[in-house]
């Protein structure tokens, strides 16, 4: 059995399973959306043809005990050990775009032995209801939100979100393997990490992205996964400009020669 074809009958043994063990209709329906996104994820894993309302920018891959390689810091964390811990930053492409219900996919050590997967979920926040193009989203594991402070009008462009059990602005939770929702800890890596985003009906707008996709291969425990080009429509998970650097930004705009 190929790859694709093993994924997709995990998905179909996650559908069994729903139906067979009783839970709250909202959960099973959860469920049912991501077991139904992930089967197109693994289907289609070179990408989604088609401009992308928002795009991955950026992820942390910098091990814990590590700092970023060649004396690089990021403007925001400074040099530190592991770079802020597990982050992963998007790019918005489209103008007053409603973003509630909608939830990102974070696959590590995809495809191989120890594979684990998250998915982050924004809540209904009024917040999402109107994000502007240009704006800069963080999925921050340690850091605390600021997106109250969120006002393209003044020039504040950045929303930075730590999701968690019972999120204000993000949940978070394990697909698989499974865990109690007081125990995620959802990660990002230099293992293969991809990253898939989710609309609120469960259809993919953007990926899988990231180490496996492209590059196919070399992302150290001292880089980063970003993208070096101005993010816009024309991005695709497959495009050469997602490569590994030392350059990190958090919730700034990339730097790149």
């Amino acid at each position: 059995m190929g790859a694709v074809a093993s994924r997709v009958s995990e998905v179909t043994t996650m559908r069994r399973r729903t139906e067979m063990t009783p839970c709250p209709a909202s959960t099973s329906r959860r469920l049912w959306e991501v077991a139904g996104s992930l089967a197109l994820v693994f289907v289609f894993s070179a990408g989604v043809a088609g401009a992308a309302d928002v795009i991955l920018n950026e992820y942390n891959a910098v091990d814990d005990a590590d700092f970023l390689e060649n004396s690089a810091s990021d403007p925001f964390w400074g040099r530190r050990a592991g770079n802020g811990g597990d982050w992963f930053e998007l790019a918005v492409i489209s103008d007053h775009l409603n973003m509630q219900g909608w939830s990102f996919l974070v696959v590590n050590r995809t495809g191989g032995v120890g594979e684990e997967s998250f998915l982050i979920t924004l809540t209904n926040h009024p917040l999402w209801s109107d994000i502007r193009s240009g704006t800069i989203i963080t999925i921050s594991e340690d850091l605390a939100s600021n997106a109250s402070s969120y006002n393209p009008v003044v020039g504040r462009w950045w929303i930075n979100v730590r999701p968690s059990e019972f999120g204000t602005y993000a949940v978070a939770s394990c697909v698989n393997p499974a865990c109690l929702p007081s125990a995620v800890n959802w990660k990002v890596s230099n293992n293969d990490t991809q990253i898939t985003i989710l609309d609120a009906s469960g259809s993919v707008v953007f990926g899988p992205a990231g180490e496996g996709i492209q590059p196919a291969a070399g992302i150290g425990q001292t880089e980063v996964f970003k993208l070096e080009q101005d993010p816009d429509a024309t991005v695709t998970p497959t495009s050469p400009a997602y490569r590994d650097g030392s350059s990190s930004t958090f919730g700034r705009p990339n730097r790149y020669n």
